[in-house]
């Protein structure tokens, strides 16, 4: 959840601030994904009606939520990669501008700030649901930067 979402968005040529208004809605709704202790189980289009959600997305939910009220105590959450790395995006994005690319890995800063962004939202999220459910195991799985 969340790749996918922004993907649609920057690829439909929407501006980057359409993509930043889901960064926090789609940590929430990682979140709620976890935290099964609301009654009702929710779909990814519960949880973000502003989205597309694909339907991978909606099992995703699904499943992870159908684990937690199983019993599960520990679930490992990642983080998404350096966006402006994908191909598709320096493509996409392409400018004469220098200063657009990191020097060392070519690839476009703003859309890689926009990654750490989303990474940091979802780690604020684990840790309020770390503290609401401390008999939970809740592990965040970093993507390596340079």
């Amino acid at each position: 959840m969340g790749m996918n979402d922004y993907n649609s968005v920057l690829v439909d040529d929407k501006p980057i601030e359409s993509a930043r208004a889901l960064v926090a809605p789609v940590a929430c709704a990682i979140g709620a994904a976890i935290d099964v202790s609301q009654l009702q189980p929710r779909t990814a289009v519960d949880l973000l009606p502003m989205v597309d959600s694909s339907i991978t997305d909606q099992l995703m939910l699904t499943d992870l939520q159908a684990l937690v009220r199983a019993g599960e105590k520990t679930v490992f959450v990642s983080g998404i990669f350096p966006m402006g790395c994908i191909a598709l995006f320096p493509a996409k994005f392409e400018t004469q501008n220098a200063a657009e690319y990191d020097p060392e890995t070519g690839c476009l800063k703003w859309i890689n700030e926009f990654s750490q962004h989303h990474n940091l939202l979802l780690r604020r999220e684990l840790r309020r649901l770390r503290r609401a459910h401390p008999h939970w195991c809740v592990d965040y799985g970093g993507v390596l930067w340079r």
